[in-house]
């Protein structure tokens, strides 16, 4: 049994011109979004080969109040697990009516190279190749699947709540280090690749969204700072 909570707060900084005055009127919007979820995991076998089976109850919302209750279903497979190379495969299903994709396969391969150096891909997130540095620190280089989501509240004037999702692909650098403590900060840098953002009112999926845009890619930076009880520190 695992639970896991987390909190995002996102600011939006907005230059609008004013027809009439003729000047720019800037505006300066915070949203806060906060997720918490219990995960209860199942061991067996199945075809010979070692399989888990994984079931999530999810909640999240904002300041305001808990807005969304959804649930995941998991089932995988390992297909090899050696010290050097681990693979497996699997299926994931939402139960969420905002899911786009309801259910999709997933694949892991993770192969350790005798320089250090660790691929490690898990599709669809992200795919990564990684390497120790330092004494307690870890550079990687790759992209991944990431997203962000809060709830709009008078969009627009009216009363109903509408929730942002924001699909983002990350690519670039990322450190992490050790602090100890079982304590890990992270610093990530590259470019921002937003397919899309949807504006959808909450209870609907996001194929009736009533405002969509694909902005431009961006230069970003993530500072972050996590709590890992199993991260062991290197001597």
């Amino acid at each position: 049994m695992v639970t896991n909570i987390g909190y995002q707060f996102t600011s939006v900084n907005s230059n609008r011109l004013d027809p009439i005055a003729q000047s720019t009127i800037q505006s300066t919007y915070q949203y806060h979004y906060h997720y918490e979820s219990l995960n209860l995991t199942r061991y067996s076998r199945l075809w010979g080969k070692v399989a888990f089976y994984t079931a999530t109850v999810a909640a999240n919302g904002s300041e305001k109040a808990i807005e969304r209750m959804n649930g995941v279903l998991s089932a995988t497979v390992v297909l090899k697990a050696t010290r050097e190379i681990q693979m497996a495969v699997g299926l994931i299903g939402f139960i969420d009516p905002a899911a786009i994709i309801p259910v999709f396969p997933t694949f892991a391969y993770k192969q350790q190279f005798a320089n250090r150096m660790i691929l490690d891909i898990i599709l669809p997130k992200g795919a990564y190749l990684r390497k120790e540095v330092l004494r307690n620190g870890r550079v990687s280089i790759g992209s991944d699947l990431n997203s962000t989501i809060f709830y709009l509240y008078n969009f627009q004037g009216a009363e109903k709540v509408y929730t942002f999702s924001q699909m983002e692909i990350n690519s670039g650098l990322t450190y992490e280090h050790n602090l100890g403590r079982s304590f890990i900060a992270t610093l990530k840098s590259g470019l921002k690749t937003i397919p899309r953002s949807r504006v959808f009112e909450k209870n609907k999926t996001q194929r009736d969204y009533i405002w969509e845009a694909s902005p431009d890619p961006s230069f970003y930076i993530h500072a972050g700072l996590s709590f890992n009880p199993f991260a062991k520190k290197r001597k």
